[in-house]
């Protein structure tokens, strides 16, 4: 499940379902804006190739609800279940804890040390991507 902020804008450049659930794979590439990605069971399938590439870095899915976008001047992103990987040239972290979250500065900074977001930043990444 897949859901746009304001003016959010993506591409899905790879999508492969097979029911027998081996080479899945999901690629999107996030040009503008906030969003909310839930992988759902197609995530937690061993071998599946799901990743996000935004602006500033690649997240790695799996078994993953996630927020990311634009957030306190940076780009954000914040883990709700699951577990992701934020690379870019600059280097990578894991997010593993529900409320984990990273920003990036730019596409050549390296993620932030994860730390758990205080439940008003976490507010405002979810009004990001609410419909009003």
């Amino acid at each position: 499940m897949l859901t746009l902020g304001a003016d959010a804008r993506l591409v899905i450049d790879r999508f492969i379902f097979n029911p027998d659930k081996q080479n899945n794979a999901l690629s999107i590439t996030a040009a503008q804006g906030a969003f909310r990605f839930l992988s759902g069971q197609i995530g937690k399938v061993a071998g599946a190739d799901l990743r996000i590439i935004t602006q500033v870095a690649t997240i790695g899915v799996r078994g993953t609800d996630i927020l990311a976008g634009p957030i306190d001047g940076n780009y954000g992103v914040l883990l709700l279940d699951g577990a992701v990987e934020v690379a870019n040239p600059g280097g990578a972290v894991v997010l593993d804890r529900p409320r984990l979250g990273t920003t990036i500065a730019s596409p050549t900074s390296p993620p932030s040390t994860p730390v758990i977001w205080p439940q008003g930043k976490v507010e405002r990444a979810i009004a990001s991507i609410a419909f009003q």
